[in-house]
């Protein structure tokens, strides 16, 4: 077997766990048609990959869609273990196998995220699918490997992977046409494909401020000049004002106290610590700064056309 489409066949024909998980370990070796067909795996692998970290995910003998039940023998992989076991362990094979394939950055080019150079990556499909994968739950990020020693450097593929994901949200510019020159074959195709993709990371900006905040890299957003629109400010809001605090100074009849709650302003919210308020403020400040200074530009440009015309008519007239 070495094509992809007699892959799928066999994985949806398959009753055995184990049977299940031998496919799942050789997946990516199979040959694909086409880009529908790359979709079609990433997009199966992180359904597969769905709640890896514990077994509370698969407290069901059924999955949905994916035709899964357990096993009439309870041994997998010479060991007598639960459905919710086995299931969690074929969830975490598929993960680590699409974090190798997918996640893991360029090997020629280390700043450079791996689905960077990957064209099927740009496609709606997957990067919502990357976000559903990995989306915020309980604080966290649902599917965010677990720090152990079995799990090696899962943790940090993930990590670079997601700070890259949330920093081209700003900076698609770099990567779109992959420094190709426009007159190359193919890259009207590409340049409007990444037109596209460049739509669509900054329709969810918002989602990738959640994310930084759950990776507690939200600060990162201090020392950037990237541009904020409503929607970030409102996550930013979102985030700061419902997250309950512990230091929160408020002003009572005994004099200033610190109290545990959720914070009334973003100010309030600020002086409690919180790194989402603080950065709403500051960005808040700069963006009213670069509005200031624009209009004082546009102002001087103004000026300067209408002393331009001044002159021109006092030259005309002196002829």
């Amino acid at each position: 077997m070495t094509l992809w489409r007699e892959w799928k066949q066999e994985f949806g024909a398959a009753t055995e766990a184990g049977r299940k998980r031998d496919l799942i370990l050789g997946g990516y070796t199979m040959q694909v048609a086409g880009a529908e067909e790359e979709v079609e795996r990433d997009c199966l692998y992180m359904e597969v990959a769905d709640g890896h970290n514990d077994t509370g995910s698969f407290n069901r003998a059924g999955e949905r869609g994916l035709g899964w039940h357990s096993d009439s023998r309870p041994f997998f992989l010479g060991e007598r273990r639960s459905w919710p076991e086995i299931r969690q362990r074929i969830a975490r094979d598929a993960f680590e196998v699409f974090a190798r394939e997918r996640l893991r950055s360029h090997e020629t080019h280390p700043t450079i995220p791996s689905w960077a150079w990957v064209e099927h990556i740009f496609v709606p499909e997957v990067f919502r699918k990357v976000l559903w994968f990995f989306r915020r739950e309980g604080g966290g990020i649902r599917n965010y490997p677990h720090r152990h020693p079995e799990r090696g450097f899962y943790p940090r593929i993930v990590r670079a992977f997601l700070m890259d994901l949330c920093e081209v949200g700003w900076k698609f510019e770099q990567y779109r046409g992959h420094g190709l020159a426009p007159h190359l074959p193919g890259m009207r195709h590409i340049l409007e494909r990444d037109s596209r993709m460049q739509m669509l990371l900054f329709a969810r900006r918002d989602r990738f401020i959640e994310i930084l905040d759950s990776l507690d890299e939200i600060i990162l957003l201090l020392g950037q000049s990237w541009e904020f629109d409503t929607a970030c400010f409102l996550k930013l809001e979102q985030l700061a004002l419902g997250t309950e605090l512990s230091d929160i100074p408020r002003l009572t009849e005994n004099g200033l106290r610190k109290e545990r709650g959720v914070p009334r302003s973003m100010e309030e919210a600020a002086l409690a610590g919180s790194k989402a308020a603080i950065v709403y403020l500051y960005r808040q400040r700069t963006e009213a700064q670069m509005a200031l200074l624009r209009e004082q530009d546009k102002a001087l440009q103004a000026k300067l056309d209408a002393e331009e015309r001044l002159e021109v008519l006092s030259q005309e007239e002196g002829r």
